[in-house]
């Protein structure tokens, strides 16, 4: 990630294996990864595929050994870095959709509603041809239900889920 440089400025979806436990000399370690992450404007999202073993007897125990981290970067970050005009527009849509993907409905309508106050039409044309309807259900859903939502946000993602599935 290092090695990225400047680079790093145009991504915004990382997996990346992160060890809690230094299993060999000199290596990284999720705090270490979490910092410079979040130097660039990530924030973790996730910890999947966990585990809490190794070889070692001592080094298990049930202890987080390893995982892969899902990181995205924070929407005023990437917005920030991405406001010189609709270049982007494309790729803030798949980000959106993306984090749709794994179920981050807060983010993607946070994000997608940020770029529809900049050019409404533009995003509703681009969800279209990208083949990304569903996140202007999304969209619809919500702010039918903001009232709904804000009172039992936990739990609405999983009654949204239904609704876009019927």
């Amino acid at each position: 990630m290092k090695g990225t440089g400047s680079a790093i400025n145009f991504i915004n979806t990382i997996v990346s294996e992160v060890e809690f436990f230094e299993i060999y000399s000199g290596q990284g370690l999720f705090h270490e990864q979490f910092g410079f992450l979040a130097e660039h404007g990530f924030r973790l999202a996730d910890l999947l595929n966990s585990q809490f073993w190794h070889l070692g007897p001592v080094c298990g125990q049930g202890f987080y050994t390893v995982a892969e981290a899902l990181w995205f970067m924070k929407i005023d970050d990437y917005l920030k870095l991405n406001e010189t005009g609709n270049y982007f527009l494309t790729q803030e849509i798949k980000l959106a959709a993306a984090v749709f993907a794994f179920e981050r409905f807060s983010y993607t309508y946070t994000l997608l509603k940020e770029l529809m106050n900049r050019d409404k039409d533009e995003v509703v044309e681009l969800c279209h041809k990208l083949g990304f309807d569903v996140l202007l259900q999304l969209i619809e859903i919500i702010d039918r239900n903001l009232s709904d939502y804000t009172v039992d946000n936990q739990l609405f993602p999983k009654h949204l889920k239904l609704n876009l599935i019927d």
